[in-house]
């Protein structure tokens, strides 16, 4: 492990605290374009809401700015402005920016 970075797995599944070296190399396998959409991370069985800016998007997964640095559980739902929520699981968290994973992508 890279000091100073902790991994998302080895973390409990209701923490959201990551880090990643500035310098990471690129790992996605699809490609992803750049976009400025409203969105609302969705979890605590809908209880608990936090609205989003959807900034990167690709079939397999996005890239979330949140107002406030939060702690977010590993497994929510992302809703977008059109009513459509996407089952979604936290890859990585920082400086108010969070990577996202669509489950079943």
């Amino acid at each position: 492990m890279t000091e100073g970075c902790r991994c998302l797995d080895s973390l409990a599944s209701t923490t959201s605290i990551a880090c990643a070296v500035d310098a990471a190399p690129e790992r996605r396998i699809q490609r992803r374009r750049r976009v400025i959409k409203g969105g609302k991370v969705v979890f605590n069985n809908g209880q608990s809401v936090i609205d989003c800016s959807v900034r990167d998007l690709s079939e397999g997964g996005a890239k979330l700015l949140l107002r406030d640095p939060i702690i977010l559980p590993h497994d929510f739902q992302l809703q977008m402005l059109d009513g459509r929520l996407i089952p979604c699981e936290l890859r990585w968290a920082r400086n108010g920016a969070v990577g996202v994973k669509f489950r079943g992508a």
